[in-house]
């Protein structure tokens, strides 16, 4: 029996080309600091970030906005140019030179990493001596593709691939030929409702001389809409998923097997609960220092479920040259009996988020520059986290009531060094619009271990 239209690795490029999000890289405010954020965000961005900057003074009394989005794609596999085909022009046929190209690129465990965020609404309250209330309603998908030699051969070669030379290759199993390729790719709506307050002071913090304590708490409730998680190693295939019907596959024919609707608020097949914790400090009204943990709770996927068949590798068509283009939905290799894995009916699961420790701190230089640094480290090995702690410093300047700039540096092992760049435009602080980018270098430099990285937030209404 075949998963037939998505295969183990084409699913995760169709989300990457459909959703059109490791360290909130796909909110506006963290993007253009290069995720520099646990100690200077406020009001509803401190979602999913810090809670306790809830309680801060220095809070709008009332914060709302509509429609926020972001996108980061990161690849060491893949150049600039590729990767901006990738997206805008997904259906441009592969040349023989491309094909053994990407094959021979795309082997490196860190291949192809996807964060995209749509908060669709949001707000915040600050009442004096209670404290801030905030809440948003947001989808989040994040992925990861790193494919083996022989897996990225398969994948853009076919028939023509090193593996399939050898007239045995039907009678060995996946497992032998495919050990090192991991995939993940994930897609959950969550509603947000978060509180921080003022917990003691010490000294005279109203002098500007003390210092000020905060506390704060995230509740989250998960939907979720698609999963994928699959590592194979030499010990077998640990595949599975579990996938709402607006995604519309077509998984052909699978004994006992229907996908259903789920009959439910979003036709979610999952279900789950998560929190946030944070703290923070306000020192001098000067120096601020806060930490987080954030996502720490789990889905429960009970709806299409799927879990993976170790079988042998499959014959391949005679026309099967692999991959054509980056539009997987039109190639043969997706399609039918072309398909590399076998699924089966499945029970259900938990997968974990992907949950982190934030650091940080910022200073005010002066009443228009502020600096900011985080420290970020994984919690947890799930897909879609951290590998390495990644590091961040930023800035944000002041220049006039209209127009605000920041900017940063950060990055990791996995990630390398980025520079971001965002501005914030707005009417005296009441109506904002906001613009930022990951890494401006990208597109200077065009390098190896591209960033393609954008946040757009789109309409923000704020009363002092």
């Amino acid at each position: 029996m075949k998963f037939r239209k998505i295969t183990l690795f084409a699913f995760v490029f169709l989300a990457f080309q459909t959703v059109n999000a490791q360290i909130d890289l796909a909110t506006p405010m963290a993007v253009s600091k290069g995720g520099a954020a646990t100690a200077i965000v406020k009001n509803w961005e401190a979602i999913g970030i810090n809670p306790a900057n809830l309680g801060w003074k220095n809070n709008y009394r009332f914060s709302l906005s509509i429609l926020n989005a972001g996108i980061n794609l990161q690849s060491k596999a893949l150049d600039f140019q590729s990767l901006e085909n990738a997206v805008s022009n997904p259906n441009q046929t592969f040349t023989p030179e491309q094909k053994k190209q990407y094959a021979s690129l795309f082997t490196t465990s860190d291949g192809l990493n996807l964060e995209a965020d749509i908060t669709w609404l949001a707000a915040s309250v600050s009442i004096p001596k209670v404290g801030g209330f905030a809440i948003n309603v947001r989808d989040r998908m994040i992925g990861h593709i790193g494919l083996s030699q022989n897996a990225a051969d398969i994948l853009f070669n076919g028939v023509n691939s090193q593996a399939y030379q050898d007239s045995n290759i039907t009678s060995k199993l996946i497992s032998q030929e495919l050990a090192g390729t991991n995939i993940s790719y994930y897609h959950y709506r969550e509603l947000n409702i978060d509180y921080g307050r003022k917990l003691f002071s010490l000294g005279d913090s109203a002098s500007g001389k003390g210092i000020d304590i905060f506390g704060g708490l995230g509740f989250k409730y998960l939907w979720g809409l698609g999963d994928l998680e699959t590592n194979i190693t030499d010990a077998g295939v640990d595949a599975h998923s579990s996938f709402s019907t607006i995604y519309n596959i077509d998984y052909g024919s699978i004994q006992n097997f229907s996908p259903q609707n789920a009959g439910n608020l979003f036709n979610s097949v999952g279900h789950g609960t998560a929190f946030d914790l944070g703290l923070s400090a306000v020192i001098h009204n000067k120096l601020t220092v806060g930490i987080s943990a954030t996502d720490l709770g789990q889905i429960h996927w009970t709806h299409n479920l799927l879990t993976a068949v170790d079988t042998t590798m499959p014959k391949l068509n005679s026309g099967n040259n692999g991959l054509e283009s980056w539009n997987f939905g039109n190639s043969g290799f997706t399609l039918g009996n072309n398909s590399i894995v076998d699924f089966k009916s499945g029970p259900d699961y938990n997968i974990a988020l992907p949950s982190k420790l934030r650091m940080g701190a910022s200073f005010q230089l002066t009443s228009k520059i502020i600096i900011a640094s985080d420290a970020v480290f994984p919690l947890n090995t799930v897909g879609g986290n951290l590998e390495n702690p990644y590091y961040a410093l930023g800035g944000e300047i002041t220049l006039n009531s209209f127009f605000k700039f920041s900017t940063g540096v950060a990055g990791n092992s996995n990630y390398g060094i980025s520079v971001p760049i965002g501005i914030t435009l707005s009417a005296h602080n009441f109506i904002e619009f906001f613009l930022a980018t990951d890494d401006v270098l990208t597109y200077l430099e065009k390098s190896k271990n591209p960033h393609i990285s954008m946040a757009i937030g789109v309409l923000r209404f704020n009363i002092k």
